[in-house]
């Protein structure tokens, strides 16, 4: 078996080397994700497009040992449901979640990498997440109203998961206002297009496919198998692709609720009843610290 060996600098691999082929550079991302391979002669030997959660969207040639944030050690597996070995620990990039809860739980969330900031936050002990050089930084200090009333500076609060906590407001505040009964087109549009907002098109993508896969039937309602179950179904994804092209296509400055109402209502307009009263708090990214993922509300 040919034995491969590993160039690095600063702690970051930068290259590798397998005996009896040419030596291969690694050329990366901003978030050490190895885009592309050159040869000594600076002939591109393959090149590599990730999803946010490492798994391959587009790739040419072939693709080197270490991909997606390879540059910090981030191995391929080739193991379903488990295709990413990071130090201690396997990611599976299709979930986008850790296959093995963090040693850290209840205190840290068991599952959540990076707590849903997968393009601009790593974790390459696979316990720690951070930030990559040039990336944002926190946009507030976590502090509650409560704190400062009392005149603390901070006080301790639970890491959350952003993805999960935003789709379950969105049930609790939006699922019985008029606008998602009137029009289900355009609810189905705004949740994704929040959600992709808030945490990226990975978590508006499995929000929906759990919708649809806990589907069942009830009396009354149509059966599962039933081919206007499956239109359904559709409807739904592709109503949810709307949101998140929206969102994908706002500008960063734009307020999300404001955007994706405007977005959403273009395409899916309500005649009868008002669009939905507001954001859920849990679904607006200035409520969060990206560097810890807590739950920080802002107090002004």
């Amino acid at each position: 078996m040919a034995v491969t060996n590993y160039y690095t600098v600063n702690n970051e691999i930068i290259g590798e080397h397998t005996v009896g082929q040419s030596r291969l550079d690694y050329l990366t991302d901003g978030l050490g994700s190895v885009i592309a391979t050159v040869d000594q002669t600076l002939t591109t030997k393959s090149t590599a497009r990730y999803k946010p959660y490492g798994a391959d969207l587009a790739t040419t040639g072939t693709q080197a040992s270490f991909g997606w944030v390879g540059a910090s050690g981030y191995r391929r597996t080739g193991r379903a449901h488990s295709d990413i070995y990071v130090s201690k620990r396997h990611d599976a990039s299709v979930e986008g979640r850790w296959t093995t809860p963090d040693p850290l739980w209840p205190d840290e969330s068991p599952y959540s990498y990076v707590n849903a900031w997968p393009t601009t936050w790593i974790d390459p002990s696979g316990q720690q997440p951070g930030s990559m050089s040039g990336c944002p930084e926190p946009v507030m200090p976590c502090t509650e109203p409560a704190a400062l009333a009392s005149g603390a500076s901070t006080i301790p609060v639970r890491p959350i998961d952003p993805c999960n906590a935003c789709a379950s407001a969105i049930i609790a505040e939006w699922w019985s206002q008029p606008a998602h009964k009137k029009n289900s087109f355009f609810a189905h549009c705004m949740a994704c297009c929040v959600l992709t907002r808030l945490a990226g098109s990975d978590c508006a993508d499995s929000k929906q496919n759990t919708q649809n896969s806990f589907d069942v039937w009830r009396k009354g309602e149509i059966p599962f198998f039933d081919k206007r179950q499956t239109q359904r179904k559709q409807n739904r994804e592709a109503k949810c692709g709307d949101g998140v092209i929206i969102a994908n296509t706002m500008s960063s400055s734009t307020d999300s609720f404001t955007g994706c109402t405007s977005g959403c209502l273009k395409l899916y307009k309500i005649a009868t009843v008002p669009p939905f009263t507001g954001l859920p708090p849990m679904c607006d990214p200035r409520n969060y610290d990206r560097k810890t993922g807590r739950w920080c509300p802002r107090t002004t």
